[in-house]
């Protein structure tokens, strides 16, 4: 009994049997560890999205809210520029601009860009004179939340509606740029095609463009619509039509998208711009040209775009004024801006005006062709020379002519029997012996498509020999 308790203690008492004890320890209390951390970090994660939940549904809710007062804000600014129309309809021509004298318009300038009607290139024009700590451009109607932002600037510049001036607390001047409306709506549709970050690339896209027409209202009186600015998403009436007509009367610019030159030199004297320069942006490159469109579409166009044919027709009209007061070097001022830009456009287009040295060639025979830097040569027979005249005491060769010398054509021509007689050398001291000589001619022209060559009457005399030509 003793001996085995020795036994016992003896082996519990060696180092080697608590390897094993710790071994399992040790596993127990990895497996506790992932247990506890697995159901905390789900804890953490069930947090977190607990957490997001709500600040989402807090955001969504704060969009909703905004979206809801923008809406709200919206309306009542139709709502006021319809009484502002009603109670300018009193007096009207006491707020219409004065366009008799040539003023500098009062700032901030308010410039309602209507889409496609190069507005997009005159927000960097404008940007590089006002410079952008006092402009700021706008793709949509300002929100309340921005509109502290966009009032602090001299220059706004986007697709705002009319009534943007009730947000200002001094006297706005409104500027803007009218287009023909059939080729607005053609570049509208085919500039959603192009770009597919467009909001309006997915709606497009799936519609021809007669369908486009029939369902966008971006093809409906646009101008009208953002001139008049009631009903931003409805189809204009002849009322909306009344009040864009007011209001582009009192408008300090119009300009024109078709004289995009004289528009912008008559900015430097109503808008005070002072930099002339620009670069053309959003830019439609896959639009047909107007004469490719259908006459039946463009005249459905014209009929759905009543309004703006009105307004467009109106803003030629005030156009037309503004030119007449610019002052005496308006016009060379348009004419120095179409030469900058016509080089500017050759130049990337890689056309020169250099003439070219290389000389023209025998292509068709329709085509006449004047051959007026190849030297006329006659040399000996044995080189590869296309004109040879050979001589002998007994015949001598008709003069054969190949207008291979003259480019690549393969068009052969020779003096027929019924011509002159060939061309002879007479030798009076050695009849036996062969002469040949080279001999250069003036310029000859070749007309087409009968390919005559005429030869003028020469003679040329040397010691030995004598060669007349008829």
């Amino acid at each position: 009994m003793m001996k085995n308790l020795r036994k016992t203690s003896s082996s519990r008492s060696h180092p080697g049997w608590r390897i094993p004890w710790v071994i399992m320890t040790m596993g127990v209390l990895l497996c506790l560890y992932v247990i506890t951390a697995t159901h905390l970090s789900s804890a953490i994660k069930e947090t977190k999205y607990d957490e997001f939940q709500r600040k989402l549904a807090k955001n969504l809710a704060e969009e909703e809210f905004i979206k809801t007062e923008n809406n709200r804000e919206k309306k009542r600014i139709e709502t006021r520029v319809q009484k502002e129309y009603e109670f300018q309809q009193q007096n009207p021509e006491e707020f219409y601009w004065d366009r008799s004298n040539l003023t500098i318009a009062p700032k901030p300038h308010l410039f309602l860009h209507v889409p496609k009607t190069g507005g997009s290139t005159l927000g960097q024009f404008f940007k590089r004179n006002e410079g952008s700590k006092k402009f700021v451009h706008v793709w949509s109607h300002p929100s309340l939340q921005s509109m502290d932002k966009v009032t602090s600037k001299d220059t706004v510049f986007g697709h705002f509606r009319y009534g943007l001036h009730f947000y200002f607390n001094r006297s706005c001047s409104y500027l803007t740029m009218l287009r023909d409306p059939v080729d607005r709506v053609v570049s509208h549709y085919y500039y959603h095609l192009q770009n597919r970050k467009d909001p309006g690339h997915a709606f497009a896209k799936n519609r021809t463009f007669e369908q486009w027409i029939n369902d966008s209202p971006a093809a409906h009186n646009e101008q009208t619509r953002m001139l008049s600015g009631i009903k931003s998403h409805d189809f204009p009436d002849q009322n909306d039509l009344d009040i864009a007509v007011h209001h582009m009367k009192t408008f300090v610019y119009v300009g024109l998208s078709e004289k995009f030159h004289e528009s912008l030199v008559m900015l430097k004297y109503i808008a005070g711009t002072n930099i002339l320069r620009y670069r053309s942006i959003n830019k439609g490159t896959k639009r047909p040209p107007k004469a490719e469109v259908s006459p039946e579409i463009i005249q459905k166009i014209r009929e759905m775009n009543w309004a703006d044919e009105i307004l467009y027709k109106l803003g030629k009209e005030i156009f037309e004024q503004q030119r007449n007061i610019m002052p005496a070097e308006f016009a060379s001022e348009v004419v120095e801006l179409d030469k900058l830009y016509a080089k500017r456009n050759s130049t990337k287009s890689g056309t020169t005006n250099a003439t070219s040295t290389t000389p023209s060639t025998l292509s068709t025979p329709s085509t006449p062709t004047t051959l007026s830097t190849l030297p006329r040569t006659f040399t000996k027979p044995s080189e590869p020379s296309p004109r040879t005249i050979s001589t002998s005491p007994s015949k001598l060769s008709p003069t054969t002519i190949s207008s291979s010398s003259f480019g690549p054509s393969p068009t052969t021509t020779s003096k027929s029997p019924s011509e002159p007689a060939p061309t002879t050398i007479s030798s009076p001291s050695e009849e036996s012996s062969t002469t040949t000589t080279t001999i250069s001619l003036p310029t000859t022209t070749i007309s087409s498509p009968t390919t005559t060559i005429s030869l003028p009457t020469t003679t040329i005399s040397s010691p030995t020999t004598t060669i007349s030509l008829p």
